[in-house]
């Protein structure tokens, strides 16, 4: 029975001393170790972090494709950055990959603790999602267009990968959803189709493009425009609709158009030369004396650039002055009631009793204010109005109001007060002493 339990003693005791020599002083351990798959963005920095606790002795660094990366560096273009930072508990590496480039795809990185055994820690796959080459996008260059012309608007990109590449169109910084995209070996395209108009004239077409990632995305531009449109030329003639016998009149012949027009004047109506002049470079045409036989005559105003030659036609009307104008009519819906125009004499009749009952209350008021109203003014007994003064007074020194006429001296003090009469009476200006205790 003792046998048995020194047996089991000593196999307790072997057990413990093996788990203290095995865990006593396990040595340095990683405590943060590097994601498996790195995600990058082609250009932009790179960080990887691992941290070692109980780090007494050796050192720590990383490594691409087992080559250490400090010896990858290049004195005129450091593309790897390690920096150490330590505390109490643990020792970090962090590695700054700047400028990453499709080459570093799928490389694999570790970190390396160095020592009389290297501990290594798990390797972390760089994915690195491509993105177009900097001088994407490019648009069709700019041309000039004519109106009518079906135009196909052209934004070309590069095919990447791991990444997604959209081009979007813009016309004046609204969306144009007709575009179409399509991949072509290595390159993406989008393609607008427009239909050119005279109003496309400076119109600004913006192709964006943008690469979408997991967590961000870029954006770039390219532009086709202003548009250069080219139509014939548009004429517009202005002035009267008519004109009176032996009136004057002015008629105007104007265009637009692009290229600018080489000619634009009226040509010269069958009219006897004394009754109209040409003027302003045969842009104006003014009639002098309008007369009877010129109605109905065609006048023609004429436009020329390099697409076209156009001519307007304007016809000239002569009116007498006895003519009476044609009489409008108000346009009615068939099936409904007539419509009943009012009656001018009752809408003049009831303004004319407004106004003159108007009169009789502004009359009333007058004579209340004239024969009814207070009296302000003050009476004599004898009730005679007593004349009030203009001038009330008027202090000829500049002394302090005190509350007794008299001063701590016992000196008596005066002011001169001047009284003004109401003109009309045979009266002076009459002067008095006023007693400062007796003023009120």
């Amino acid at each position: 029975m003792l046998g048995m339990q020194g047996i089991t003693y000593y196999s307790l005791l072997f057990i413990l001393l093996v788990v203290y020599f095995v865990y006593a002083d396990k040595g340095p351990t990683f405590l943060y170790q590097p994601n498996l798959d790195k995600k990058c963005v082609e250009g932009q920095e790179c960080m990887l972090i691992c941290s070692v606790t109980d780090l007494k002795t050796g050192t720590l660094s990383w490594q691409r494709n087992n080559i250490y990366v400090s010896s990858l560096n290049r004195d005129a273009n450091v593309k790897y950055v390690e920096t150490v930072s330590k505390t109490e508990i643990y020792v970090q590496n962090t590695l700054i990959i700047k400028n990453v480039d499709r080459s570093d795809d799928n490389s694999l990185y570790r970190c390396v603790l160095n020592g009389k055994k290297p501990l290594f820690s798990s390797n972390a796959t760089l994915q690195v999602a491509e993105i177009p080459s900097p001088h994407y996008p490019t648009c069709t260059p700019k041309q000039s267009y004519s109106v009518g012309e079906q135009v196909t608007l052209t934004c070309m990109s590069e095919k990447t990968k791991k990444s997604r590449v959209e081009l979007q169109w813009f016309r004046n910084n609204l969306r144009e959803m007709n575009a179409i995209q399509y991949e072509d070996s290595d390159k993406i395209i989008s393609e607008l189709t427009v239909h050119v108009t005279a109003e496309d004239k400076g119109c600004m077409f913006i192709c964006h493009q943008l690469v979408l990632l997991s967590d961000i995305s870029l954006n770039k531009s390219c532009t086709v425009g202003p548009l250069d449109i080219t139509f014939a030329p548009k004429v517009s003639i202005s002035g009267p609709s008519s004109i009176p016998v032996n009136g004057e009149a002015l008629y105007v012949c104007s265009s637009i158009a692009n290229p600018q027009t080489t000619l634009n004047e009226w040509l010269e109506p069958e009219l006897p030369n004394k009754f109209y002049i040409l003027e302003n470079d045969r842009q104006v045409l003014r009639i002098l004396s309008a007369k009877h036989s010129m109605n109905g005559t065609l006048i023609k105003c004429l436009a020329i650039n390099r697409i076209e030659r156009v001519e307007k036609i304007f016809t000239l009307i002569v009116e007498s002055v006895n003519d009476k104008p044609p009489q409008t009519s108000i346009p009615t819906v068939e099936g409904a009631p007539p419509q009943v125009l009012p009656d001018v004499s009752k809408i003049l009749s009831v303004a004319g009793m407004c106004l003159l009952l108007t009169a009789v209350l502004i009359s009333l008021l007058l004579c209340y204010l004239q024969f009814c109203k207070f009296d302000l003014f003050p009476m004599h007994s004898n009730e005679e109005r007593i004349a009030q003064p203009e001038v009330y007074f008027e202090p000829k020194d500049n002394i302090r109001c005190m509350m007794s006429p008299y001063d701590d001296n016992g000196m008596y003090y005066k002011r001169n007060v001047a009284i003004q009469v109401t003109p009309g009476v045979d009266t002076d200006s009459v002067y008095a002493e006023v007693e400062e205790g007796k003023k009120t």
